[in-house]
């Protein structure tokens, strides 16, 4: 697809509870017919990264865990971890804004909390994180390329706020377009932002297409999901395929209802940026086949609060990433 211009628009509602990091060392520790080819390797040890989230049963995220912590299971085989970390690293992030007519509604109250929360969570994060803004309908548009200038932000988000929402929806292209932006950048943490009622009438490609673009990719997906199921008949089917391309790549969809809801969703994806661990694993075959993963996480001991002598409490903890991976075939010698 080709490059774009400058437009906007959009509505959303959350439903989410404060967030608090819960710290191991308090704890007690120290256009197309065809996809992009499954990306397993990083260099000759066919290394594949993950960005891994984990939190307690309150949703409170879990950082400093040591890498004994975790196991990774690709189906029920154990795979060794050959590289772990957690730290605040850069990140490239995509924001994918619907700017299409059904956004039209909505529009006052998605633009201002979008253009605040969007300056908020580039202000707060990383300086060294990189950025692209892009938005759809009728057609994909992209409104700023990859920066680390929060002054262009900032213009940027200004002409969004004054943008009108108007024409079809082409979500599915629209998202193709950002993954595949995503997946030419060498940072291994990769976040995509979606702000829309995922409500496709417009694309090339379709939707099944799509899930097997991103399965094939190491991207995140948190989605602000705009639909409003009281007004809106359709609203129940975006909402599926909001929580299956969260789901698949390891993110997370909010539901707010107004700003500071809005405001809620974006400050935990910024915090969960901040606190994510990057796993590595070398899969055990290359067999060009989909291998199911699941990561478990010991739980965290810590002392009873009713009294000495009380056998400590156990947290649990679960993890967050993507549902999968394609092992691509090595190639003949």
């Amino acid at each position: 697809m080709t490059n774009c211009a400058t437009h906007l628009p959009r509505s959303i509602s959350v439903v989410f509870t404060a967030i608090v990091i819960i710290a191991a060392t308090v704890l007690g520790e120290s256009g197309a017919d065809k996809a992009s080819e499954p990306t397993t390797s990083q260099g000759a040890s066919r290394e594949l990264l993950m960005s891994v989230s984990v939190t307690d049963e309150k949703g409170r995220i879990a950082a400093k865990l040591s890498k004994d912590r975790f196991t990774v299971l690709d189906g029920k085989t154990p795979l060794e971890i050959s590289s772990f970390e957690e730290k605040d690293a850069p990140y490239s992030v995509g924001f994918l804004i619907d700017t299409s007519g059904s956004m039209l509604q909505a529009r006052k109250l998605l633009f201002t909390a979008v253009q605040e929360n969007i300056l908020s969570l580039i202000t707060r994060s990383n300086d060294a994180n990189e950025y692209f803004m892009l938005a759809f309908g009728p057609q994909p548009q992209l409104l700023m390329d990859w920066t680390r200038d929060v002054n262009r932000a900032v213009e940027t988000l200004k002409n969004l706020a004054l943008a009108k929402p108007q024409g079809a929806t082409p979500f599915y292209d629209a998202c193709y377009f950002a993954i595949e932006k995503l997946n030419q950048r060498s940072n291994p943490r990769r976040v995509l932002i979606l702000i829309t009622d995922a409500q496709d009438n417009d694309s090339r490609r379709s939707y099944p297409y799509l899930r097997e673009f991103l399965k094939k990719s190491n991207i995140t997906i948190y989605a602000i999901f705009t639909a409003d199921p009281t007004v809106d008949t359709f609203a129940g089917f975006g909402r599926e395929i909001i929580e299956e391309m969260t789901s698949v790549s390891g993110g997370e969809r909010f539901v707010p209802n107004g700003n500071a809801k809005i405001s809620e969703a974006f400050a935990l994806i910024g915090q969960e940026m901040r606190h994510q661990y990057l796993i590595g694993i070398n899969p055990a075959v290359f067999d060009g086949k989909w291998h199911p993963i699941k990561i478990k996480v010991k739980p965290i001991e810590v002392p009873d609060p009713s009294g000495p002598g009380k056998a400590p409490k156990q947290i649990k903890l679960s993890a967050r990433t993507r549902q999968g991976f394609y092992a691509a075939k090595a190639p003949p010698n």
